[in-house]
C-alpha cells in the first residue's frame, strides 16, 4: 500500500505542478485549443482560399491572382499563430515559463510578419513587369531576388534576436570574413557589376542573337549573376564571363533594322565606259524604284577598282527590314499569317563543308501539304525553289548552295491555303558563288532516273551556273545557266513539279517517296536559257 500511496503523491504532484508551472489539465485544453485552430487551418485552405482564388480568376486583372497565390502560405500559417498564442495565455505559467511562451508567440509573429513581406515582393515584381522600358525583365529578376534574400536576412535577425543571441558580432565577423572572400574574388564582383551593367544599360536581352567579336557569336538563353550563357549556332552551349560584355564591344544583331547589302559584281575588261554608265543607272534605278530597299539611308553604285581580271563595281544599300518572316508577308504571300511549326522537318548538316553542294532533306508530319517554298537568307535569289506535289507525300531530298552563314525556311502550304514555316541554320565555309569542284563526262541536260526502296532519284547532269562563277583558266565570268523548271508524269498523270534558281546546287537531283518500277515515267526539264531535256521510260528520250 506505501508504494501505491508514493505513486499516487508522485502522479499528483505532477499532474498538479506540470511543466513550467502549468498544470497537466490546463496543458491539455491549450492542446485542444491548437488542434481546433489547425482543423481551422484546414477550413481556411479549403473554403476561403479555394473561394479566393475562384474570385480572382474572375477578373481580367493578373495582380488578384498574384496577390491570393502569394500569400496562401502565410493565411494558413495564421491558425497556427494564433492557436498557439490563445493556448499559451490559457495556461498559467510560471515566470520562467511565461518569457518562453512570450518569447516563442514572439518569434511566430515575427517569421508570420518576415513571410508575409517576402511573399508581397512576387506581386510588387507583376507590377514593375510594367516598366520594361526602363527596366529589363532579367534586372527586376535580379531586384526581386535580392529583396528576398534580404527580407529573409532581416527576419532572421529578427528571430536570433528575440533568443537573446547578439548579431552585432556575427556581423562583424562575417565583415572580416568578407574581406578575405572579396580579396580572393574579386573577378566574382567584377562579374557580378559587369552583369548588373548589362541589365541597366540594356545591351541584351534573352533571345538576342549577339556578336562580341573574337569571343563570342550566338543566341542569348540566360544573363546570370556571374555568367551569361549562349547558344552557339552550332548548337553548343557557350558560358562566358559577364566581364567580356563590359570590356568588349558587344554587336546586338537582332536590333538591325536595316541590313547592309554589300556587293561586288565583276564585269570584263572589254566593257565600254558608255557600258559602265548604263549598268550603274540601271542598278541605281532598280534600287530607287524597289519597294524593298530603304533609299533614305543612302546607295552607292559605282567602280570600285581595276583587279586583275576584271572591272569591280561596288554596290551598297540597305534592306526596310531585318525580317526574313515580314518579307514574306509582305511579299510573298500578302498580309496572310505564316506560324512556325515543329511538324515540318529540315535536315542539314549544322556546318557544311562544301557550299557550293549541301543536303538538304525536307520530311514532314502533315499529309496535306501540297506545295514548299525553299528560302535561304543570304543568297543573291533568296527564294530559292518551290515544290508542287499531286498525290504522292510532300518529302523531297536535294542539294542546295548557301552562303556562309544562313537560315534555311522552309514555308509549306496545304490544300486550303494555310501557310506554315520551319527554319534551319546553316554554317557553310566560304560562298555559294564558288566555282564547281568537279565536272562530268556525262552528255550536257542528260536526264537519268534510280529507283530504290521505294524512292525515285532525278538525276539531271547540268552544270547550274550561277552567274558568279569564273572559268579557272580564263578568269572569264561564266554567265548564269541553270535548271529553272521540272516537271514529272507518272503513268501520264502530273505528279510533281519543281520552280527554282540558282540556290540548286550543279549536277541537279531530286528523290521523292514513289515507287516508278515497271511505271511509265515521263520527266521535262527547262532552264534559263529556254533549253528542254527530256526523259521518257520507254525509251523516247
Amino acid at each position: 500500500m506505501e508504494i501505491i500511496n508514493n505513486f499516487s503523491e508522485i502522479f499528483l504532484s505532477v499532474w498538479n505542478k506540470g511543466i513550467l508551472g502549468v498544470d497537466i489539465f490546463q496543458i491539455l485544453i491549450g492542446i485542444g485549443i491548437f488542434l481546433i485552430f489547425l482543423i481551422f487551418r484546414g477550413l481556411i485552405s479549403k473554403l476561403i482560399i479555394k473561394k479566393l482564388e475562384i474570385i480572382s480568376k474572375r477578373t481580367t486583372n493578373k495582380l488578384d491572382d498574384t496577390f491570393v497565390k502569394a500569400l496562401e502560405g502565410p493565411a494558413r500559417f495564421l491558425p497556427i499563430v494564433l492557436g498557439f498564442f490563445i493556448a499559451s495565455y490559457y495556461m498559467t505559467f510560471s515566470n520562467e515559463g511565461r518569457e518562453v511562451a512570450d518569447t516563442i508567440n514572439r518569434t511566430l509573429i515575427t517569421i508570420l510578419i518576415f513571410w508575409v513581406i517576402h511573399q508581397i515582393i512576387e506581386p510588387i515584381s507583376y507590377i514593375l513587369s510594367g516598366l520594361d522600358k526602363l527596366l529589363t525583365r532579367e534586372l527586376i529578376g535580379w531586384i526581386i531576388k535580392s529583396l528576398k534574400i534580404l527580407i529573409f536576412i532581416l527576419g532572421l535577425a529578427a528571430v536570433l534576436e528575440l533568443w537573446g543571441i547578439k548579431i552585432g558580432p556575427i556581423i562583424a565577423g562575417l565583415g572580416l570574413f568578407g574581406v578575405a572572400v572579396a580579396l580572393g574574388a574579386q573577378d566574382l564582383f567584377k562579374n557580378l557589376i559587369s552583369g548588373i551593367l548589362v541589365l541597366v544599360e540594356k545591351r541584351f536581352k534573352i533571345g538576342d542573337w549577339i556578336l562580341v567579336d573574337g569571343i563570342i557569336e550566338g543566341i542569348v538563353e540566360k544573363i546570370g549573376f556571374r555568367s551569361t550563357t549562349i547558344r552557339k549556332f552550332d548548337k553548343s552551349l557557350a558560358i562566358i564571363p559577364n566581364f567580356q560584355f563590359a570590356e568588349n564591344a558587344v554587336v546586338n544583331v537582332s536590333e538591325t533594322s536595316n541590313w547592309l547589302i554589300s556587293w561586288i559584281i565583276t564585269l570584263q575588261y572589254d566593257t565600254t565606259v558608255d557600258q559602265l554608265k548604263t549598268i550603274r543607272n540601271q542598278i541605281e534605278d532598280h534600287i530607287k524604284k524597289s519597294e524593298d530597299f530603304n533609299t533614305s539611308i543612302g546607295i552607292a553604285v559605282r567602280v570600285d577598282k581595276f583587279s586583275d581580271s576584271s572591272i569591280d563595281m561596288y554596290v551598297r544599300c540597305f534592306t526596310k527590314t531585318d525580317s526574313w518572316n515580314e518579307w514574306l508577308k509582305n511579299n510573298l504571300y500578302g498580309s496572310q499569317k505564316i506560324v512556325q511549326t515543329k511538324d515540318i522537318i529540315i535536315e542539314s548538316p549544322y556546318r557544311a563543308i562544301d557550299s557550293g553542294n549541301v543536303p538538304i532533306v525536307i520530311t514532314t508530319k502533315s499529309k496535306d501539304l501540297i506545295k514548299f517554298t525553299l528560302i535561304i537568307d543570304e543568297n543573291p535569289t533568296p527564294c530559292c525553289a518551290e515544290f508542287e506535289f499531286y498525290n504522292i507525300p510532300p518529302h523531297i531530298i536535294t542539294n542546295v548552295r548557301v552562303n556562309t552563314y544562313t537560315h534555311l525556311t522552309l514555308v509549306s502550304e496545304d490544300s486550303v491555303g494555310n501557310k506554315r514555316y520551319n527554319k534551319q541554320f546553316i554554317k557553310a565555309a566560304g560562298g555559294c558563288s564558288a566555282p564547281p569542284t568537279n565536272t562530268t563526262d556525262k552528255p550536257f541536260g542528260t536526264i537519268h532516273l534510280l529507283q530504290s526502296n521505294g524512292w525515285t532519284k532525278i538525276k539531271i547532269w547540268h552544270p547550274n551556273y550561277s552567274g558568279m562563277q569564273f572559268d579557272q583558266l580564263t578568269r572569264s565570268e561564266i554567265p548564269a545557266e541553270y535548271i529553272e523548271d521540272v516537271k514529272m508524269w507518272v503513268d501520264e498523270v502530273l505528279i510533281w513539279e519543281y520552280r527554282g534558281t540558282i540556290g540548286i546546287a550543279q549536277d541537279v537531283f531530286f528523290m521523292m517517296p514513289i515507287n516508278t518500277h515497271n511505271r511509265h515515267v515521263y520527266v521535262e526539264a527547262v532552264d534559263n536559257l529556254g533549253n528542254m531535256f527530256k526523259y521518257d521510260s520507254y525509251g523516247n528520250r
